[in-house]
């Protein structure tokens, strides 16, 4: 019997995907060459920030060439083994399967952010802190060069800063073939952040609550969870620190009762 549905592989995906990757760097020619690979991005989704779950930029990752067999340096060769040239390696941009079931102008979005981070590498510019969690102004300048933009008169969110930019309308007009061609390449997708309610604003807050009732609160080291909380300092010197969750963060103002100013992240005025 034959099938009524196109046929569908993740070799056609990839292809879509580098032939976007060619096009960005004709707007961006210091952007390096980049490995594509896709899958599930459930294993960034708790332990990153909230856009890392959609896509993840790797430097160094991949040998260009063919594998070499793997001497083992002799007594003789002393210094000189640890002097061996290093190989040649290329970054790499994972698009995680939920993206694409996001459509062709979300998983654009997760390109040019990655984008962003693979410039940063190129220049030197250190465009985050914290794990990779927050970023800082220097990524939204590198973001804004490729075309992303924050929200005029919006904060930086408390945990992640300038993360999740956006696509400038100037931007879908310079890829609206691009983002037809992703649109029409997009033929597989994996539901999985749909199914465990991880898609559309975010993640679930999986931190305890603070007075809650559920055992949340506690103090680090007693006993109880502190994943997914975020160290806020403030002003002071030597510096005051907490740990709190991203939902008690985003709800407003934390006040230092010595200095009188606000705990940010560390790195907020960058």
């Amino acid at each position: 019997m034959t099938s009524s549905h196109p046929t569908a592989s993740g070799s056609s995906l990839i292809t879509a995907l580098e032939e976007t990757w060619t096009t960005i760097r004709r707007h961006h020619p210091d952007l390096p060459e980049v490995v594509f690979i896709t899958g599930t991005g459930l294993r960034y989704a708790a332990a990153s920030s909230v856009d890392a779950r959609w896509g993840h930029f790797g430097a160094q990752r991949w040998v260009h060439g063919r594998p070499q067999p793997t001497a083992t340096p002799t007594p003789e060769a002393g210094q000189d083994a640890k002097l061996h040239v290093q190989p040649d390696r290329k970054p790499e941009l994972f698009v995680a399967g939920e993206c694409f079931a996001e459509g062709a102008s979300h998983t654009l979005t997760t390109i040019l952010h990655e984008a962003a981070h693979a410039l940063a590498h190129a220049r030197g510019v250190k465009e985050t802190s914290r794990q990779g969690k927050y970023h800082n102004r220097r990524y939204l300048e590198l973001a804004g060069e490729l075309g992303l933009e924050w929200p005029v008169d919006a904060k930086a969110h408390p945990v992640n800063g300038f993360s999740e930019v956006q696509l400038t309308q100037q931007t879908r007009e310079v890829y609206a073939d691009t983002i037809a061609e992703l649109d029409a390449a997009i033929t597989l997708h994996l539901d999985t952040f749909r199914r465990l309610g991880l898609a559309g604003d975010g993640q679930p807050d999986t931190s305890p609550e603070d007075g809650d009732g559920q055992g949340g609160g506690g103090a680090e080291g007693d006993g109880e969870k502190t994943y997914n909380r975020s160290k806020l300092v403030c002003d002071c010197y030597p510096e005051r620190s907490i740990r709190v969750s991203p939902k008690q963060a985003a709800r407003g103002p934390i006040l230092c009762g010595i200095c009188d100013g606000e705990f940010h992240p560390e790195d907020d005025g960058q």
